[in-house]
């Protein structure tokens, strides 16, 4: 099924594309209705509480280097109830990407094509991202790696910004609540997300020794960008602006100076990028969940999942009526990922912990076993 390892830095471009998504433009909107200035440090919070789940991650990985997480499951906790787990996963999956396709067609909708249907949208998109899903992960991470550079124009208009940028936004300092700031926390996690799909790709890395690099350095891209448009947004608008704009980047982009008005609408040229790294973050979740379930089945060819699994986030993606519905979406994304990330690893890694005596044990009794019947045909 994989006919070539990944690099390392194919991991890596895989992680940062698929964390830095259709949530990337909602979020300083987000982060400013929960938890006002203190929403940047919110946001540095969580993405140290994603650097810890990265380590579990990969520690959890080293004892299965040659499985996934879908094959190492049922080896824990046998095989009925290792299926249960396993299905609970696919439906994580699924309902991560539907949050995604119904985001994505909303933002769009309001943004570029008012006039076009929702459906339209997402099926669109869908169609699209399946075809590429559909040829592997190898594929997907050298497109990826185009994707990836697209990203720079974000850093780079930030210089520009600092005739208008506002210090004085990010105070006072810590001032919020603390149930704002860990209300805001949460509700943050949806937007840098994904470094879960480590526990499917670990297997197909070429080196294993450096997954726990090759995902870290991923995490500290990934931060260093949500933390710089976070911070741009909020001083480049007040805090108050951000909290009341849905889609408060488009905004902060107009305000960009543009030499000569060679571009009257700069934001559109963003918001291309935008959609790119929104597309290959569903691509990624589509072909990480084909392969998961076809690995449970054992089934050789994950491409044939693809296509069942789009068609399953497109009508659940159109079961939310308004935009509180697809944030109460987003906020079960987060439930889930608190519970894999707090509840399921950890206990696996208490089970890991339990086993490993006994396995060193019986290994320890067939050398045993070897020696004496060695010593007999002496």
């Amino acid at each position: 099924m994989r006919d070539r390892r990944l690099l390392a830095q194919e991991i890596t471009v895989l992680l940062i594309n698929t964390c830095i998504g259709s949530g990337l433009i909602t979020l300083p909107n987000i982060l400013a209705k929960t938890a006002g200035p203190d929403g940047l440090w919110a946001l540095c919070g969580t993405l140290i509480i994603c650097a810890f789940a990265v380590v579990m991650f990969v520690t959890l990985i080293r004892k299965f280097p040659n499985d996934s997480m879908t094959k190492f499951i049922p080896k824990l906790l046998g095989k009925p109830l290792g299926f249960i787990c396993n299905s609970l996963i696919a439906l994580y999956f699924l309902h991560v990407t539907t949050a995604a396709i119904r985001s994505f067609g909303d933002i769009v909708n309001v943004v570029m094509l008012r006039r076009t249907p929702l459906e339209v949208v997402m099926g669109s998109m869908l169609l699209s991202c399946s075809i590429l899903a559909r040829n592997g992960i190898q594929p997907i991470a050298r497109t990826c790696q185009i994707i990836a550079f697209l990203l720079l124009p974000f850093i780079l208009i930030a210089p520009l910004l600092l005739p208008v940028f506002e210090f004085g936004e990010f105070l006072p300092l810590l001032h919020s609540s603390r149930e704002s700031f860990l209300n805001a926390m949460m509700m943050s996690i949806f937007s840098i997300s994904g470094f879960e799909i480590v526990l499917f790709l670990g297997p197909t890395l070429k080196e294993k020794n450096k997954l726990l690099p090759a995902s870290l350095i991923g995490l500290f891209i990934v931060g260093l960008f949500t933390v710089t448009i976070v911070a741009m947004t909020f001083g480049t608008l007040t805090v108050n602006q951000v909290a009341r704009l849905n889609y408060p980047l488009i905004e902060m982009i107009k305000y960009v100076p543009v030499p000569l008005l060679l571009l009257e609408r700069i934001e559109l040229i963003f918001f291309a990028i935008w959609i790119s790294c929104a597309y290959s973050t569903i691509v990624i979740l589509l072909n990480i969940n084909a392969q998961h379930v076809s690995e449970m089945f054992n089934i050789n060819r994950c491409k044939h999942f693809v296509l069942p699994i789009a068609l399953l986030a497109f009508f659940l993606g159109r079961i939310p009526s308004n935009t509180l519905e697809v944030s109460k979406y987003v906020g079960y994304s987060n439930i889930m990922w608190i519970v894999l990330v707090f509840g399921f690893i950890p206990l696996l890694h208490l089970i890991v912990k339990i086993k490993e005596p006994k396995s060193k044990n019986n290994k320890n009794k067939k050398q045993k076993k070897k020696l004496i019947a060695k010593s007999k045909q002496k």
